[in-house]
């Protein structure tokens, strides 16, 4: 618990000391009052303030006692100004004593009594500890809150008081900034005056130092009056506040350890600063009101307020009956609730607005119900949670905000009887803000007063000139006995759509004044009373004001519902209208004496029609809808069509009728359930025309139910194209025009979405919405638009499929040769023009159309790839935009990445992104690339060419790959491979903008500890064409290449060379006589002997890789060079290397090598050296790491040789050793740096 510290001078309270009759500057005064006999003389009562004495913590404060100003120890101070003490800046433990001395000057008899009274803040008020006394000691003192005491004739000539106002020091922090005033008065009469009917009215504070004390006075204390607990905390470890009669007390004093409340009949305000937990808690309705620090609170019943500034760490709602209400007021902290209500009982939690909770738990076999206007972060446990306005008060309030309300609780309106003496249409409350109102089951109804006088009708609501949707399947019920009374009222051009729910009317459920009425659904009724006096009212049910409907400005179009006694298509204003929107009827059914007008579409080609199928044939052709409709009643009824054949015989128009899918099955994961298509569906290249569907999830509560032309298909679904598609299933999260999702091998094959919209939830495709672990769609083409709105990360999206995803060995899933020109956009990202989020292969296909998304894996043709999948021969040329700063924006691919577990998926390898083109810009993200965006850890970028105009970021941007990132999360293989090489980039550098940029790939692992290789790119087309590359993967392919390649060259490993069991050794070495080559080794490995692989050509460069020993292998040198000017660059090598101008018996001059960057570890007893040169060569070292943990055949890590056989004068030819910067030996074996051969050791110099 956050702990608040109340500070210092925070409190303004002021002491007014005033006359109620009298002159100026008097503290008391006289007055007359009622039934006063006239005599002669005279009454006078004057008061002055002696003085006053401070205290900080029971110590009076130095050299002020007695005075008329104080200073409190945090310098707090008090001061008397005329008849008033201001005190300021006080704080807990703080006191002020006024001595104030009142003289009689009457010259007859008197009665007198004194009165006090604070105003100001509550909190403050209650927490200070007044008291009134003749003798200034603790034990004289009467604490009040405020009282009037009783007549008395006391006449002495002077009377003293004391008075101690004090912050007592247990205070918190609810006491801070606050200030209040008191006023104390004296009234004073002739002694014969009638006062008999003047009682004393006292509120008094009582202190109690113990539970026995605070049990008598619980059982003793009266409404509205205080007790505290008083002598310290070590007092009050435990305490019990249990009372059985029905009052409203305020509890203040030290911190409590643990707390037990009982009062079934009566209502706390808590003022303790701190209470370790309250570990039961019952109270009345009227509530327990907490301005402390609670650590644990558990509540039984009644009501719990946590008031503004109050904390509680963990509520604990348990009731067992009945229902508890917690209220966590604006400015509160509670760390958590927990509900768990018993069967039968209800937990309420209300959370007033900018207010957060971070953890609610629903638990229980109850219903907790949660009316927040606040925030809930995070929502856990499976108890029932109904989410809502819970009192008239709250629902008014959301009312006030529009937006999406919904109900907890019914919700009762009071019709006072006095709010309008004209016979007119009153509304009880207004919606004047846009409004989706979900009934959530619950209702809305009158209170009425049975016994008052209506002259106004009372309409339950009005909407103002607001668009409404009320849902949810509750009630509105305008039952008002004899009186008349409106369910809702349109004024001022609103317009209300409803879709569900029971609507009763005294007579009129709902009134078009103007604007306009749309129902798509209900029950439309007369209320009970109004029902059985005049059921000819029913035509009145729903209604437009006359002279409205006339002049236009009042409409209603009724889509669906049920009307009892009423047809809303039979003249409702006059000869010729109807209230039924164009395309649907009005079915008459009779119930009982009654008759029910159930509004639906005209039946057309939409009927069922499965007069076709048989069960001993298996081809079939439809030609209608109906038939196309009864297709899909067959798949929906179990008969999944496998080995059967349906093709199309004509074009087939659904003509905009709300649509259910051909096998309604869903996805649970990567399992397909309930009835999916397993035949083939052949359109024959026929058209079908005006697919049609408008809904949160076309099955409620099945959010990942497939949607789409077919629902789930498993088998072979093409060759026909859709027109004019409408798609809106914004709950739903498998949502394609062809299919929601494939599965199991399914198919969807030259098919083409020619024109419309295709939205939802999340996993929204053009073509198809997901497709799990094994499936294709070949050769698909999407025109239409592409929009996905759930949030923050469900919304994936692609222009033929959103989501290709898990894997199981040898099962694959190809798009191949698709295309899409729709507009794709998502509220949130792994969004792609062609694939979403991808684990499959994506192989030429083409993309046209905007993407524009904002979150992470953004990309003109897969958003995210993720695990496995070649990326090859395809083609963007439209915008990418990401108005998020999410991972990974890119031309071709947004994000590569490895995530997800082993089980689902099964095969993980190195994703390939190959051979494609971009040329739309591509901006917005943390990175974006030309080619890709962002990659993990490994993969191979490789023949692309990118000639965007446009390339920018918040952060990372190059030409081919905006960023790449070692993850540990992403680190399946083990090891790192990640190449970026032989691409062309021709955005201009200047038009690449981020905060790190690249030409072609920003290396986001500064030190490259994990190799990335970034080769071979060039920034136009034809610098590649002009560059031999030669890829080589074996021994065999290394040797042709040596023998056709050209200087200027280069050779690329595209995997592993074991020369080693190709038979090569140091008799028979491998030997690179090429010259002025380039040997790159991207990462892969070259396995050879001691010596048995010679670099003897000249101006030759080997980097990016690898040389090791076979295993079990032991030797001296991996890699021994014999030619000039030869590069050793980025190479991890596992031995020695050898520096040798020996050719034969004689020497070759000018052998020189130059070893850059590389890592050198000598770790088996045949190790030599590190680096030897002799025969008159030298080795330049810049950048290299030694790691020797093996002394082997040497003591040292260099050898340098004096002259050479045949030359023992020492003079000429001698080898040498240098280096440039950087490096570094590491040694556990004692090794010594050099061995000269005679040579001084300076002869390792820096170049």
């Amino acid at each position: 618990m956050k702990k608040k510290i109340l500070l210092t001078s925070i409190l303004s309270v002021v002491m007014c000391l005033s006359l109620i009759v009298g002159a100026t500057l008097a503290l008391f005064g006289s007055e007359s009052k009622k039934n006063i006999a006239v005599t002669s003389g005279k009454v006078e009562v004057e008061a002055n303030i002696v003085g006053i004495t401070t205290y900080s913590k029971g110590v009076a404060t130095a050299g002020l006692e007695g005075g008329e100003n104080g200073v409190f120890e945090n310098g707090g101070t008090a001061e008397v100004v005329g008849d008033t003490i201001d005190i300021e800046g006080i704080s807990p433990g703080d006191k002020v004593v006024a001595e104030i001395q009142i003289n009689n000057t009457s010259n007859i008899e008197y009665v007198q009594r004194f009165g006090m009274k604070g105003e100001g803040d509550s909190a403050l008020l209650k927490q200070m500890l007044v008291g009134v006394s003749k003798a200034d000691t603790d034990a004289n003192y009467t604490y009040y809150n405020s009282f009037v005491s009783a007549w008395s004739n006391e006449n002495a000539a002077t009377q003293t008081r004391y008075i101690s106002i004090e912050l007592p020091e247990y205070v918190g922090s609810s006491a801070q900034g606050k200030d209040c005033e008191y006023t104390l008065s004296v009234e004073a009469v002739q002694g014969n005056a009638d006062v008999s009917g003047d009682a004393a009215e006292e509120s008094h504070v009582y202190l109690v130092e113990t539970q026995e004390e605070l049990t008598d006075t619980l059982e003793t204390m009266e409404n509205g009056e205080t007790v505290v607990l008083w002598g310290g905390e070590e007092k009050w470890t435990t305490a019990d506040i249990s009372f059985e009669d029905e009052k409203s007390i305020t509890v203040c004093g030290y911190n409590v350890g643990t707390l037990t409340i009982n009062a079934p009949l009566g209502s706390i305000e808590y003022y303790i600063a701190h209470t370790g937990s309250i570990e039961r808690a019952v109270v009345a309705g009227e509530s327990l009101h907490i301005y402390g620090e609670v650590g644990e609170l558990t509540l039984n019943s009644g009501r719990t307020v946590v008031e503004s500034g109050a904390s509680v760490d963990a509520v604990d709602v348990v009731p067992t009956e009945s229902e508890v209400k917690v209220e966590i007021r604006q400015n509160a902290e509670v760390q958590s609730v927990t509900s768990r209500p018993a069967q039968d009982a209800t937990a309420i939690i209300v959370i007033d607005k900018d207010t957060v909770l971070p953890v609610l738990v629903a638990e229980g076999e109850g219903e907790t119900k949660l009316d927040s206007s606040g925030t809930v972060e995070d929502t856990q446990g499976g108890g029932t949670l109904i989410e809502g306005a819970v009192s008239f008060e709250s629902f008014v309030a959301k009312l006030a905000e529009g937006g999406n309300i919904s109900l907890a609780a019914d919700i009762g309106v009071y019709a006072d009887p006095s709010l309008s003496d004209e016979a007119v249409l009153v509304p009880l409350f207004t919606i004047d803000r846009d409004t989706t109102l979900d009934l959530n089951g619950y209702k809305i109804y009158v209170e009425y007063d049975a016994e008052g006088s209506y002259i106004y009708t009372p309409a339950i609501l009005s909407i103002d000139g607001a668009n409404v949707v009320i849902e949810g399947n509750g009630t509105i019920d305008a039952e008002a006995g004899d009186n008349n009374s409106y369910g809702i009222n349109l004024i001022n051009g609103a317009s209300l759509t409803v879709n569900d729910g029971t609507y009763y009317g005294a007579p009129t459920a709902i009134q078009v004044s103007s604007g306009e009425l749309t129902v798509n659904g209900g029950f439309f009724d007369l209320a009970e009373t109004c029902k059985a006096a005049v059921p000819e009212y029913a035509k009145y049910v729903i209604n437009c004001i006359d002279s409205s409907f006339k002049n236009g400005t009042a409409k209603i179009f009724v889509k669906g519902g049920t009307f009892v006694n009423f047809d809303p298509s039979d003249n409702p204003e006059g000869a010729g209208t109807t209230y039924l929107a164009d395309g649907y009827e009005a079915i008459p059914v009779q119930a009982g004496d009654e008759t029910h007008y159930t509004v639906q579409p005209l039946l057309d080609d939409t009927a069922v029609d499965t007069s076709w199928y048989n069960e001993e044939d298996t081809e079939f052709t439809l030609n209608t809808a109906m038939q196309l409709a009864g297709l899909a009643s067959l798949v929906n009824g179990g008969n999944d069509f496998a080995g059967k054949t349906v093709t199309l015989g004509a074009d087939i128009n659904l003509n905009n009728q709300e649509w259910t899918p051909i096998g309604n099955g869903s996805l649970l994961s990567s399992m397909a359930l309930g009835n999916s298509f397993a035949g083939t569906f052949d359109g024959k290249g026929f058209t079908v025309s005006n697919l049609s569907y408008e809904g949160d999830g076309y099955d409620a509560g099945l959010s990942r139910k497939a949607f789409g032309l077919f629902g789930v298909v498993t088998g072979t679904v093409q060759n026909f194209t859709l027109a004019n598609v409408s798609i809106n299933a914004t709950g739903c999260e498998s949502v394609g025009a062809v299919a929601g999702a494939v599965a199991e091998g399914g198919k969807i094959i030259g098919v083409t979405v020619e024109s419309g919209k295709i939205a939802g939830g999340d996993g929204v495709g053009g073509i198809v919405g997901r497709m799990v672990i094994e499936g294709t769609i070949e050769n698909c083409v999407n025109k239409a638009a592409v929009e996905s709105t759930e949030s923050p990360s469900k919304a994936k999206a692609g222009g033929i499929v959103a989501v290709a995803y898990y894997t199981r060995q040898d099962k694959f899933m190809n798009i191949i040769g698709c295309s899409n020109s729709g507009a794709i956009t998502s509220t949130s990202g792994y969004v792609g023009g062609i694939v979403g989020m991808n684990c499959g292969n994506v192989t030429d296909c083409t993309n046209t159309g905007t993407v524009t998304a904002s979150g992470t894996g953004v990309g003109g043709i897969v958003g995210e790839q993720q695990n496995y999948g070649i990326v090859s021969g395809n083609t963007n040329t439209a915008d990418i935009i990401n108005n998020s700063d999410g991972f990974g924006t890119g031309g071709i691919v947004g994000w590569v990445r490895y995530s997800g577990s082993d089980s689902d998926y099964q095969m993980k390898a190195m994703v390939e992104v190959t051979g494609s083109r971009n040329s739309g810009s591509v901006t917005g993200g943390t990175s974006s690339g030309g080619i890709v965006g962002h990659i993990y850890n490994n993969c191979l970028v490789s023949g692309n060419i990118n000639t965007a105009t446009e390339i920018s970021s918040d952060n990372f941007a190059a030409g081919i790959v905006g960023s790449l990132q070692y993850s540990s999360a992403s680190d399946f293989m083990g090891q790192c491979d990640l190449r970026v090489i032989e691409n062309v980039s021709t955005t201009p550098a200047e038009s690449i903008d981020g905060a790190c940029v690249d030409q072609f790939a920003y290396n986001n692992d500064s030190s490259n500890e994990h190799g990335f290789i970034v080769a071979y790119n060039f920034t136009s087309e034809s610098e590649l064409e002009e560059t031999v590359i030669i890829h080589v993967a074996d021994v065999a392919s290394f040797n042709a290449a040596l023998a056709s390649i050209n200087e200027g060259s280069v050779i690329i490993l595209v995997g592993d060379i074991d020369f080693a069991s190709a038979g090569y050794d140091d008799a028979n070495p491998f030997v690179v006589d090429a010259e002025g080559i380039t040997i790159d080794l991207c990462g892969r490995t070259i396995y050879t002997r001691n010596v048995a692989f010679i670099i003897s050509g000249a101006n030759v460069t080997i980097q990016n890789g690898n040389i090791a020993r076979p295993e079990g292998a032991l030797y001296s040198y991996g890699i021994k060079v014999n030619g000039q000017n030869v590069t050793i660059k980025n190479i991890k090598i596992d031995s020695g290397i050898n520096v040798s101008g020996y050719d034969g018996d004689s020497v070759k001059a000018g052998v020189s090598a130059n070893i850059i960057g590389c890592t050198i570890t000598l770790d088996c007893e045949w190790a030599y050296y590190a680096v030897c040169a002799q025969g008159a060569s030298s080795a330049i070292l810049d950048d290299v790491t030694i790691n020797r943990t093996n002394a082997g055949k040497a003591n040292n890590h260099f050898w340098v040789e004096k002259g050479f056989n045949g030359d023992e004068s020492g003079n000429v030819g001698d080898s040498y050793i240098g280096y440039y910067d950087n490096v570094v030996m590491k040694s556990t074996c004692g090794t010594t740096l050099f061995n000269t051969g005679g040579l001084a050791p300076e002869s390792l110099y820096k170049s």
